[in-house]
């Protein structure tokens, strides 16, 4: 928001500057210079050029300044909504080995290294791997599920992210049932996942759903990230706040 504001801002202030500017190269000064009383008469005022770039000017004004507004409204407004889950001590750091020119397998191997250096910092409680900061969920998947029969037009969706091991206990959200992920859940072990109670009553009738299966009909191009017909069984449940 903020980039797309300084960005309309200097466009405004380089299209408003520019015609007014343009426009002077063309003006003879010298029968600007003489005092004509039609040009001296503070009564008469036409309605040219440099009056629209003066009213566009304060229209748009006006306009970023609304923006602005609702901008941080909204700042304020998502401090006071209660994610689920404490912030505080919570650090997030992004980053993408693949700027750095690493092959998939590679990342992998240094996210991996990254996780256990910072796990064992001095004041750190615990770390994990996440693709992306919560609750921004990554990804959304139409299900299928084990058991459930949809009513006629409806259409489970769930929404995910892939998460590594200690994702739970960095985010200090509890365990209801099962377990969470643990490093022995790899790319290329059966795919596991950790749901909410919300969605193990719906669709699984019991908020103990550890065992059942579900499959994601549509997702992502990996089957660590969850692929196109992945079948993953359900080894965990946490509450939903």
């Amino acid at each position: 928001m903020l980039g797309f504001t300084l960005a309309l801002s200097l466009l405004t202030g380089v299209a408003l500057g520019l015609a007014p500017a343009l426009n002077a190269t063309g003006v003879t000064l010298t029968p600007s210079l003489r005092a004509d009383e039609a040009t001296l008469d503070p009564n008469r005022r036409g309605f040219n050029l440099r009056n629209v770039l003066v009213v566009s000017q304060v229209v748009l004004s006006c306009v970023l300044l609304v923006f602005e507004g609702i901008h941080l409204r909204a700042l304020a407004t998502t401090q006071a909504v209660d994610l689920g889950f404490s912030v505080e001590g919570l650090a997030f750091i992004e980053t993408d080995a693949s700027f750095a020119g690493y092959a998939p397998d590679e990342a992998v191997a240094l996210y991996e290294a990254l996780r256990e250096r910072l796990s064992v910092l001095p004041g750190v409680e615990s770390a994990s791997l996440a693709a992306g900061p919560p609750p921004a969920w990554q990804h959304s998947s139409e299900l299928a599920i084990d058991g459930y029969e949809p009513a006629a037009g409806e259409r489970p969706w769930v929404r995910w992210v892939w998460a590594g091991p200690d994702y739970f206990d960095v985010l200090r959200v509890p365990l209801l049932y099962g377990r969470t992920f643990t490093d022995f859940d790899r790319p290329e072990t059966p795919g596991v996942t950790v749901i909410n109670e919300s969605l193990a009553r719906l669709y699984f009738g019991t908020p103990n759903a550890v065992g059942r299966r579900l499959r994601l009909v549509d997702g992502s191009r990996s089957k660590a990230d969850g692929a196109p017909g992945a079948e993953l069984e359900v080894i965990g449940v946490v509450p939903d706040d």
